[in-house]
C-alpha cells in the first residue's frame, strides 16, 4: 500500500514533513517547524501510516534535520555567505531557523513543488519569519 501512495520522489517530502511535525509537538523537541504540518498535510501523515516502522523514520528524520542544521551553522560560522538548497522539499529551514540577514538563501526543486510550497504557504504569511536574504523559491 505504501508504495501506492507515493508516485514520485518528490511525495517523499510529503513523508519528511509529517515526522518534523510529529516532532516539533513534542516537549522536549529538538526543532520545531511550526510550518511543517501545513505543507505535510494529509498526503504526509497518509503515507507515513502506510510505511513500516514509522518511529524509525521519525527518528531518522529527526537526527538528519539535526546534523544538517549543524553543517549549516557550521559552514556559515566559517563565513559561508550563500546556501544552495538543492532538492528543497518541504523543507522550512529558512524560516525556522536564525539565519544572518547577509546569507543567500537558494532553494531548487521540481516547478510542481515549489509551487505547492508557495502555494500552501501563501496562507501562513503571520507565521512566515521573512530571512532578508532569502531567494525565491526556483524551480
Amino acid at each position: 500500500m505504501a508504495a501506492s501512495l507515493i508516485e514520485s520522489v518528490s511525495d517523499t517530502a510529503f513523508w519528511v514533513a509529517h515526522h518534523r511535525a510529529l516532532e516539533g509537538k513534542q516537549a522536549d523537541a529538538l526543532f520545531r517547524d511550526p510550518l511543517a504540518e501545513v505543507l505535510s498535510g494529509d498526503r504526509g501523515r497518509q503515507i507515513a501510516d502506510a510505511m513500516p516502522q514509522p518511529q524509525m523514520t521519525g527518528w531518522a528524520v529527526v537526527i538528519r534535520t539535526c546534523i544538517i542544521d549543524d553543517f549549516i551553522r557550521a559552514a556559515i560560522a566559517q563565513g559561508a555567505d550563500t546556501i544552495l538548497n538543492l532538492g528543497a522539499g518541504l523543507d522550512t529551514r529558512p524560516h525556522r531557523t536564525e539565519l544572518p540577514g547577509s546569507l543567500a538563501w537558494i532553494e531548487v526543486d521540481y516547478p510542481d513543488v515549489v509551487a505547492l510550497k508557495e502555494s500552501r504557504l501563501a496562507g501562513e504569511a503571520a507565521a512566515l519569519p521573512a530571512h532578508p536574504g532569502q531567494a525565491r523559491p526556483r524551480g
